[in-house]
């Protein structure tokens, strides 16, 4: 059911498993994720989830806390993320995102220096976590602590030029340590960086738009509309295998092989890809060019 789409049948078959088989941490844990997915449902998921880890699972229960964690977070339970935070690193202590978030919920509690051991502990995990220095400079700033909070700042930003929270907190750190002018050139850079998100975020909207276009094109039946949306898709994000391989995949449904093959061709260019292979060696033979179709099929190999 679930694959095929029909979440409420899947939904009623799980709580069905649950109800007959109490015992089965699996049924539950199935429950679970598939709610897990509905934020209108985090309630159920949650009592679904905690009812699996109180099966006691041999494996898997870290994930279980992680889930457990972020649906907390996101719906502001901020005492009962801490407390599955601090279970989920009972867990399994050697997984550098978990302390990092158990810091962002002390953080959003207001308790930046129970947070700071958390996202050190982070580091002693994963050295080079540009989110982890980001954090503790932003926490150690909050606290007063400028000094340090400079020095981590910018260790984030040697792993992560281009982390923003980090360039903000590097610019403040500054500010407070009476180094005026650097912090305005540092601030300077972060509103750079700001202009340039806002700019990658208009294009990846554009670009999710034109490809809703196009799927909406093909069902109706409109190829020719669908591949001037793809086209545009293609100019936007020239980079993006994705993008030409769907245009050539239109243009050979519409019979347009010898179009089709220059976009395979560069898909397959830009990431090898055994579905843009295929494709090329069925366009080839489509036109009959089998000398080319054999040359595909050994790269395909």
């Amino acid at each position: 059911f679930a694959a095929a789409g029909r979440a409420k049948e899947a939904e009623q078959t799980f709580r069905d498993a649950v109800t007959v088989v109490p015992a089965s941490g699996l049924a539950q844990y199935r429950l679970g994720r598939l709610l897990y997915d509905v934020p209108e449902l985090w309630p159920d998921a949650t009592s679904a989830l905690e009812a699996a880890i109180r099966l006691r699972p041999v494996i898997g229960s870290d994930l279980l806390y992680q889930m457990l964690t972020r649906m907390n977070l996101l719906a502001l339970s901020l005492d009962s993320a801490v407390d599955s935070g601090r279970r989920r690193i009972e867990t399994n202590p050697n997984h550098a995102e978990a302390y990092r978030v158990l810091g962002e919920a002390y953080v959003q509690q207001g308790r930046d220096r129970d947070a700071i051991p958390q996202f050190l502990a982070a580091l002693l995990v994963q050295p080079r976590d540009a989110a982890s220095w980001a954090a503790l400079a932003q926490s150690q700033l909050r606290i007063g602590e400028y000094g340090t909070a400079e020095s981590a700042a910018r260790r984030a930003i040697q792993i992560d030029s281009t982390h923003a929270g980090a360039q903000f907190a590097l610019a403040n750190a500054l500010v407070r340590l009476g180094r005026a002018d650097e912090g305005a050139k540092e601030l300077e850079r972060f509103r750079q960086m700001q202009t340039q998100a806002q700019a990658r975020d208009a294009r990846e909207w554009e670009l999710k738009m034109l490809n809703q276009e196009a799927s909406a094109s093909v069902q109706n039946g409109d190829q020719e509309k669908a591949i001037t949306a793809l086209r545009s898709a293609v100019a936007l994000a020239p980079e993006n295998a994705s993008g030409y391989l769907s245009l050539g995949v239109v243009l050979k449904s519409a019979g347009r092989h010898t179009e089709a093959i220059e976009h395979f061709r560069k898909a397959f260019e830009l990431s090898p890809d055994a579905t843009a292979c295929r494709l090329l060696v069925e366009s080839y033979e489509a036109l009959g060019q089998t000398s080319e179709a054999g040359r595909s099929r050994e790269d395909c190999v």
